[in-house]
């Protein structure tokens, strides 16, 4: 065992005393890492840049216990004299005459008839969140709940929600050549003008913008196109076939740094305010900016790729050696304290030099772009450029993307860097032109200690990575979208990562809630990510496997996915530390009997959880499995079941649990359907996600 795990180990445990998720085994300022694992190995944090994570596996559930009732014998009454009726669980007679009696799931609570809980036959006992047990089951009202050293206060998107726009500074029409210089003079013009109480548009006709340089939008501006044609194709389109640069800009991508002040005392996860080693207001800081927190590498908490030693890119998306960063906004200073609009998801040490940066300008504020598909052009050949992203919320507060199509990109699609409270919401996100990852073909990718962001209810399909996270700051919702085909260049059979926070250190204190994925996983290429909640997601272990177009920008992919390798539903790779699966729906009924957890010496096997297998293969990562919840989560391979297995393994006592961790109630955007459209202790797994149907529709930009 090296220095960084024995150090961790001392530092997370302080030993779990029952088989409960309720025990905490020490709390760390950074919170809660379950306890050490027994014994343990080592093995190095690397991540093969050109492989996904791994996840899966399968233990079969649900052995009979004390109390369970034989098999019924079925007394099916056949033939014309069979009048259906409504079946009686267990009463070994066909009621509906459809050849055999089938026994009914239990209800929540004691059982009085024979009845299935947990795909196990019983008379006796209780069905509790789909689970057996001897005794009642806790009484209503009592709801799951993660430690508190686990979770944040997901605040998350525009505060209030999006603003709409409606004073139109300017209308602009399709024409032919380029239309770069048009739109951003009327951009500039109008955020001359604009303001937080007089936001303002710039309306784009109908038609194509060729455009051969990045539009930055200012201040209290939106972007505007002309909307949808009936419900499938927006009929503004962006396009750019030039050099590598961002077509849609909302805040900078770059900004100076002014000056960076060090933590007099410690800020703890939770608290809303700092104290520097000297006067805030003499060292620049002011109300409304935004800064970033920040603090040098803590081997207990970070774990870097054996590919990335210090002096060797730890500056790419963080300033160096510094990846445990968020992006705040001071409310207010007085004296050397510095107070914040939200809460730290994670705490800052003086022991690892925290320090507050401000930068050189203003950032944007409220800036939007809507109604429009912003599109790369399909070359075929060749590389046109590294980071051709569709859009990006640069150096910005409260700024999003809306009801749009991005597509065609190299490198990200949708960049969120340096961004707090920002939004993502009902885009049609698609195409990457290269299926690789090394910085080429992400779908959504969170970077640069960005904050209390908000990434719903869209659809991201055939990508590399469908969501990255590399150095994002913490408090950030991935919530309720529809991601599928995630894919590398080299081999259509391996499945890639799914939904994940990570791909570079360290992500901290994410929430991935009602998605639906092909898995959840955290690939260790870069380094580790820790706190990351997956809740109520249904992870199928499988993808859509629709076709990709073709060709690629260098003509060397199968258009055709088939999963062939790398096969899972969650987990997390080597390194990655406090992860939390709960609620979640595993895998698809009827689906191949894969083990429960790949075991050690068969980390690729075909499994429901993969968890922390190492660079190699090898694996499992100790730390990875002592410090991980899993709890509530319907897993449809062997004997389908919810499992209890709580922090690392040690069990659990079922619960209810609550609807959503970051919503007071159903979001609008469900309409009619079903909510939560996750359901594991249910009798019904999973309803209709909204973007998944528009996807299946064929219609993912409807309304």
């Amino acid at each position: 065992m090296n220095g960084a795990r024995a150090a961790w180990r001392r530092a997370a445990g302080l030993g779990v005393a029952a088989a409960s998720w309720m025990v905490i085994a020490g709390c760390s300022l950074h919170g809660d890492l379950g306890a050490p694992a027994a014994g343990g190995g080592d093995g190095g944090d690397g991540g093969d840049p050109m492989t996904a994570a791994g996840d899966s596996a399968g233990d079969a559930a649900g052995d009979a216990r004390a109390g369970d009732a034989p098999a019924p014998t079925d007394a099916p009454t056949p033939g014309d004299g069979c009048t259906p009726q409504a079946e009686i669980c267990g009463d070994g007679l066909d009621q509906d005459c459809d050849g055999s009696d089938l026994a009914c799931a239990c209800d929540h609570g004691t059982i009085n008839a024979p009845c299935f809980c947990a795909g196990v036959l019983h008379s006796t006992g209780a069905c509790c969140a789909g689970a057996w047990q001897a005794s009642d089951c806790p009484a209503p009202g009592a709801l799951y709940e993660l430690p508190a050293s686990r979770v944040t206060s997901w605040v998350a998107g525009v505060d209030g929600g999006i603003p709409v726009y409606t004073a139109v500074s300017a209308t602009i029409s399709a024409a032919a050549g380029d239309r770069t210089s048009a739109i951003q003079s009327a951009l500039d013009d109008a955020g001359a003008v604009a303001s937080a109480g007089d936001g303002r548009v710039v309306e784009l006709g109908p038609g194509v913008f060729q455009i051969s340089d990045s539009l930055s939008v200012p201040s209290y501006v939106v972007l505007r196109g002309a909307g949808l044609d009936g419900n499938s194709a927006f009929r503004t389109q962006l396009v750019s076939d030039g050099p590598g640069f961002t077509l849609v800009c909302l805040g900078s991508d770059s900004i100076g740094e002014a000056r960076s002040v060090a933590l007099q005392g410690d800020g703890l996860k939770d608290d809303t305010s700092v104290t520097l080693v000297q006067d805030a207001a003499g060292a620049g800081f002011a109300a409304g900016q935004l800064v970033l927190l920040d603090e040098l590498t803590d081997d207990v908490i970070s774990r870097w790729s054996e590919d990335l030693p210090l002096g060797n890119g730890r500056n790419w998306y963080a300033r160096d050696n510094r990846p445990i960063a968020d992006m705040l906004v001071i409310e207010a200073v007085s004296g050397a304290t510095v107070s914040f609009t939200t809460p730290l998801p994670i705490s800052f040490r003086v022991a690892q030099q925290a320090q507050l940066t401000r930068f050189a300008s203003a950032a944007t504020r409220r800036a939007g772009v809507e109604q429009l598909r912003v599109t790369i052009a399909h070359t075929g050949s060749g590389n046109f450029g590294y980071d051709r992203a569709n859009i990006n919320l640069g150096y910005c507060i409260e700024c999003w993307a809306r009801d749009f199509e991005a597509d065609g990109s190299a490198g990200k699609s949708v960049g969120l860097r340096r961004a707090h409270r920002g939004e993502v919401r009902h885009g049609y996100i698609h195409d990457t032109q290269y299926y690789q990852n090394g910085g080429w073909g992400y779908g959504v990718d969170v970077t640069h200690a960005s904050s209390h962001n908000l990434i719903e209810d869209n659809v991201i399909i055939r990508f590399n990575k469908v969501t990255n996270f590399r150095a994002a700051g913490g408090g950030n919702v991935v919530g309720y979208n529809y991601t599928d085909d995630g894919a590398i260049s080299w081999n259509a059979g391996w499945i890639e990562t799914g939904i994940q926070a990570s791909h570079y250190p360290t992500p901290h204190f994410e929430l991935f809630e009602g998605n639906y994925s092909f898995n959840a996983d955290g690939d260790n290429t870069g380094g580790n990510a820790v706190y990351i909640t997956f809740f109520r997601n249904h992870l199928s272990g499988q993808r859509a496997k629709t076709r990709r177009p073709t060709p690629n920008i260098y003509g060397d992919e199968d258009p055709v996915l088939s999963d062939d390798g790398n096969l899972r539903c969650a987990g997390a790779m080597s390194g990655h530390l406090g992860y939390n699966f709960v609620g979640n729906v595993l895998g698809w009924e009827g689906m191949p009997s894969w083990t429960y957890q790949a075991p050690a010496g068969d980390m690729l096997a075909d499994a429901v959880w993969r968890l922390g297998a190492f660079a190699d293969w090898s694996g499992p990562d100790p730390d990875v499995v002592s410090s991980v919840i899993r709890d509530g989560n319907w897993v449809w391979a062997g004997t389908p079941a919810a499992h209890w297995d709580g922090l690392g393994g040690a069990g659990s006592t079922p619960q209810e649990l609550p609807d959503s961790l970051y919503l007071a109630g159903k979001p609008a955007f469900f309409g009619a359907q079903r909510w939560p459209w996750v359901d594991p202790l249910g009798t019904t797994k999973v309803y209709v996600l909204p973007a998944k149907a528009r996807y299946e529709a064929g219609t993912p930009n409807a309304p």
